[in-house]
């Protein structure tokens, strides 16, 4: 296969292997913006996916590899340990042997081990991890022993990108995840199609939703899973509605806790739950405040796409989400991580001061700009193929 004349500096990485196990919600529409990314760099890209947590965007993006010429292999493995990991760690064995990549880069803790993994059986190019969060940051059950022994087994081989400075601290404290193999790039966010709604554009998206116009709308993007918590939040989000009768919530994102959060109670007429949303920057647009309830996190992208909105923001204080504080927003509003009655109450008081100005967009603007953290991406692809150029230790965002 000819490569593409005129694209390439030379000596620059020319060909990338990206391995990623979710194939919807955030981690895999990070993974998707960053091949689109690499094959407008003229980098050529073979993609590594299961479909056992699929969306309709996956298969586009499988399509888009194979018609720049990338090998694709679904390697049909779930999140957690199963008899089907043996055989997805052989073929993406096989793949790396016939397409001899660079660089491997794998996206959550499944395709870290599968990738990692590759060192045993004695594929040698670089090969970076991006946990996006560790299963144990905001997690005690006992099955986070298991996880985090996986993660230490693992955390000397390769580089791991981490999203944000206290899931750096979190890896090299509690993984053990030697500091000279981390580096902290954050997720970058599409500030162009992530934009400050008109008021006709915001009347256009609500109509869609059978939204009213006027009203005040709360929105999440979320898995319905542990991570996310999203009990804690539709239980707040129920007392709410009872005192307000402008407000309305809507949740994008499906899950285990689907059924759970059935359970609560009847339907409520001011709740939408949309298993999915297209375009998302159309969603983010139907907006007057954001509000993630998670556990724990990496560094959220459904947070940075609210961040370029211009949305005010209303956030658990839990790891990944710390890191905010750095910035100086003047639009966020913070509750403590699986409280009803706190979660209420943080949203009661945003709703008095609900139409005030953010700073967000320009902190987006300046510190998230999606094309220079996948700038970055790459320069860690080029610095580990020119072992001799030092790399930096220091765990601190670049200004």
């Amino acid at each position: 296969m000819k490569r593409r004349p005129g694209l390439l500096p030379c000596g620059l990485c020319s060909r990338v292997l990206i391995v990623s196990e979710p194939g919807a919600d955030g981690v895999f529409r990070h993974v998707e913006a960053l091949v689109g990314y690499l094959i407008k760099r003229g980098i050529e890209v073979d993609l590594a996916y299961s479909n056992v947590r699929d969306g309709p965007e996956l298969y586009a993006l499988v399509q888009r590899v194979e018609s720049h010429c990338g090998k694709t292999l679904n390697l049909q493995t779930g999140n957690r340990p199963c008899a089907r990991d043996g055989l997805a760690l052989v073929e993406l064995w096989r793949l790396a042997l016939e397409r001899q990549p660079e660089v491997i880069h794998a996206h959550s803790s499944k395709a870290g081990v599968l990738a990692r993994s590759l060192r045993f059986f004695g594929i040698q190019c670089p090969i970076f991890y991006t946990p996006h969060a560790y299963f144990g940051m905001g997690n005690h059950r006992k099955s986070v022993r298991l996880f985090s022994l996986i993660e230490r087994v693992f955390s000397r081989l390769g580089i791991t990108i981490q999203t944000s400075k206290t899931e750096a601290l979190f890896g090299h404290e509690r993984i053990g995840v030697p500091k000279n193999r981390q580096v902290i790039i954050p997720n970058g966010v599409d500030c162009d199609a992530f934009q400050p709604a008109t008021i006709l554009r915001r009347r256009e998206v609500r109509r869609r939703m059978n939204i009213p116009e006027n009203a005040v709308v709360l929105g999440s993007v979320a898995r319905y899973s542990l991570q996310k918590d999203p009990l804690t939040l539709h239980a707040a989000v129920r007392e709410l509605l009872a005192r307000h009768e402008s407000i309305w919530f809507v949740h994008v994102g499906k899950g285990e806790l689907w059924n759970d959060v059935d359970a609560l109670g009847p339907p409520m007429p001011r709740v939408v739950r949309l298993p999915s949303f297209h375009p998302m920057s159309d969603f983010y647009q139907a907006l007057d405040c954001f509000v993630l309830a998670s556990r724990y996190e990496g560094l959220s992208l459904a947070v940075l796409e609210a961040l370029a909105t211009g949305l005010p923001l209303i956030l658990s204080r839990v790891p990944g989400n710390w890191d905010l504080d750095f910035f100086a927003l003047n639009g966020v509003h913070w509750t403590e991580a699986g409280n009803v009655a706190d979660l209420a109450r943080t949203i009661d008081d945003w709703i008095g001061i609900a139409r005030m100005a953010t700073n967000h967009r320009e902190v987006a603007l300046d510190h998230f700009q999606q094309n220079s953290c996948f700038d970055r991406i790459v320069e860690e692809y080029q610095k580990s193929l020119h072992p001799h150029r030092s790399r930096r230790e220091e765990l601190a965002f670049r200004p």
